[in-house]
Formats: structure tokens, sequence, C-alpha cells
């Protein structure tokens, strides 16, 4: 044991008091939503409210050396294909191919993409010729783009590049957000009519973010509440409802708590709520927790866990005397387990003070949980302890 460690010398100190009563079984008191406040909280660490958006690779209209303009005009498919094989073949870089595309899709889009699926030595070299003059469309004609991607047979490829999503969204947003919002419905919809086959959550938080910073706000609040009633059954995240709480937050909490309150419940809202939270303590830690303490048990358990973690980051030696004092006063049970995890886990004690780590585990009044703990801490010192001398072979 380091006899300087403090999260040793925490536990051990202020839990001493207590100690008798918990080993004896006295009950402890699990009014969660009693917490006492936090203290000595440390002063507010800057904090981006939402995502930044990448901008979308705005590619130039190069010329592309020995070929003539007027030729990209009038060729056929055919034609393109075979002129750029040709090229490739005479060790063309894909730099140049890429040019004589985007020449053709300054009037052609869709045949450039054709081209560009078909055209290539390998898997690779397509995908990054489509992904750039994807890129290009988007920036000049989103909701074309984001056609063209719907009735790709490799949509599914497609949507998965979350930069080119994004990028789509953007333009989108920017030009008409409404449109953006129906297209982004499509992925609520499923694969059974020729809908979008991707993962709702994944085009909902993209189509999101997108709609706040293009300064439309009110639009993505709209969009969500329609979302969460109309496709209760769809495979939603938090990080949607998050991503607006955050927005509506920018000048003060309230409407944002307010919001997701009013929020039907599900695992979304709770997920949303954690991450509020998180956001929330970077700013005000006592107002975070005391909010969190008071949300349903679930949502309390998973915010509280959140608003923790963010205090162990600043400041753990307050963060860990708080939760000895709630366990010295016998707050126990599911909300005081998730903080000793986050605990352990956020202030690295496995790694740099084991012996701190097991004195913390030992305070999980969940049995399962609470062996489960303790039983990887050992195992981790087992796995870092050095070898013996005959394992060494001396």
């Amino acid at each position: 044991m380091n006899p300087r460690s403090p999260w040793i010398w925490i536990p051990g100190l202020v839990l001493s008091a207590a100690a008798v009563r918990f080993l004896l079984g006295e009950p402890g008191r699990f009014a969660d939503d009693a917490f006492p406040p936090p203290v000595s909280v440390q002063p507010a660490a800057d904090h981006t409210s939402i995502e930044e958006i990448p901008p979308w690779d705005q590619l130039a209209l190069a010329d592309s050396p020995g070929f003539a303009g007027d030729n990209f005009a009038t060729a056929s498919r055919k034609e393109l294909l075979s002129l750029l094989n040709d090229r490739l073949a005479e060790g063309a870089s894909l730099e140049e191919v890429l040019m004589i595309l985007e020449k053709v899709a300054h009037e052609r889009p869709d045949l450039a993409l054709e081209v560009a699926e078909a055209v290539g030595e390998s898997d690779s070299q397509r995908r990054q010729l489509v992904t750039r003059l994807l890129y290009r469309w988007a920036g000049n004609d989103a909701s074309s783009a984001w056609n063209w991607i719907e009735r790709s047979p490799r949509s599914r490829d497609l949507l998965d590049d979350a930069s080119l999503v994004s990028a789509a969204f953007s333009a989108m947003a920017g030009a008409d957000p409404r449109t953006m919002v129906a297209s982004a419905e499509l992925a609520f919809e499923g694969s059974g009519s020729g809908r979008l086959d991707v993962a709702p959550a994944r085009i909902a938080h993209a189509a999101v973010n997108a709609l706040i910073a293009a300064g439309h706000g009110d639009i993505a609040r709209e969009a969500v509440e329609g979302w969460v009633s109309r496709f209760p059954s769809a495979e939603m995240d938090g990080a949607p409802m998050a991503a607006v709480a955050l927005h509506l937050a920018a000048l003060s909490p309230t409407p944002a708590r307010e919001w997701l309150e009013s929020m039907p419940e599900s695992p979304a809202r709770s997920q949303a709520m954690a991450r509020f939270a998180d956001a929330w303590a970077g700013e005000d830690i006592a107002a975070a927790m005391q909010w969190s303490a008071g949300l349903a048990p679930d949502e309390g358990t998973a915010s509280m866990r959140a608003v923790f973690g963010s205090w162990v980051e600043q400041n753990g030696i307050d963060a860990s005397r708080w939760l000895g004092q709630c366990l010295a006063d016998q707050y126990l049970g599911p909300r005081t387990d998730a903080m000793i995890v986050s605990l352990i886990k956020g202030a690295s004690l496995v790694a740099d003070d084991p012996e701190s780590a097991l004195e913390w585990a030992r305070w999980i009044s969940n049995a399962g949980l609470r062996s489960q703990t303790v039983e990887r801490v050992l195992n981790s010192q087992s796995d870092s302890a050095p070898e013996s001398s005959e394992g060494q072979g001396l």
C-alpha cells in the first residue's frame, strides 16, 4: 500500500465512523434524492456545447492534362470507362482520374458517379473516387446528391461514411432544412419499401447536428419531438436528443432540463439526460448533481454517474471526499454503487493504486457488482505482477 495515496487515505478516514454500523449490518438509507450537495467544487472547465461539424471537402474543378474539355460533354459511359481505364493502364494517378471525373460531374454528376463505381483497379480506389465526387456534388446540389445515394445499390456502404453524411446534411440544412428532415426520416422507415436500410440513430444525430450548425435549432427540436412520437420503436439513442438539449442550454440549463423532462420516458431520454448532466457538470457540478439526484431511479443513476465521472476528472480528491461522506452517512444503493465504479475507473485506481480500489469496491452495496469489481481489481494485480524468478528461468 502507498501510505501517501489520497485514494486510500480518504475512505479510511471518512468511513471509519460508519464502518462499525455497516459491518454489523445496520440498514443503510436509500433516499438517493436526498444526497448532500457536493462541496469544494472547482471552477468550471471550458465546455463545447455541441459537436463541431466538419465542413465538406470542396474539391477544385481542375484541368486534366492532355484532355480536351469537349470530350467529356458528350462522351458515353462506355467511352469514359474505356478512356479512364486506358489512362490508368498508362500509369495515371488516382488524382488525374478524379480530375477527369470532376469535369464530367460539372454537367453530369450522376454519370460521373456511375463511372467512378466501375473504373479503377480495386474497391478501395472506386470508394475513394465515389466519396470525393459525392462531397463535391453535395456542396453544389445536396438534395440531388442525397437522392442518388438513396438509389445507389451501395447506399448502406456510402452512409457508413459519417463525414459524407455530414457533408450532405450540412449543405441541405443550409439550403432547405425541412427537405433534409424528410430525407433523414427515410432511415426510420426501414428497407421494406426501398427505403434506407441504415441505423436511424446515426442518421438522426447527423441531421440534428447539421440543423443546429446551420442555425435551425428550432427545426432540430421539432424534428426530434416528431421522431420520438411517430417512430417510438425506432432504434434511437440519446445523441440527437442530447444535441438539442445542449443547444437549448447555451444560455441557461433550465430550458434544456425542462425539455428533456417533457420527453417520453425511454432509454434514449435516459442517455440524453446523462449526456446533458455530464456537460452541465463542466459548468456547475453542484447544480448538475442536485438535478440528477431528483430524477427517476434509473435515469438518476446514469446521470449521477456521469456528473460524478466529470467531477473525478476535474478534482478527484474532492469528488472522493464527497462520495466518502455519502457512504459514511449510509447513502447506500445503486447510485453510490455506480459512482464508486466511476471513481475506480476514472481515477485509474486499478492500475495506480489497487489497494485503494479494493477499499472502495468493498463499499459497493450490490453483492454481485461488488464481487465482480473486486475480482477485476485482483485479476489486474495478478496480470501486472512481475514474474517470479522461477517463471523467468533463473
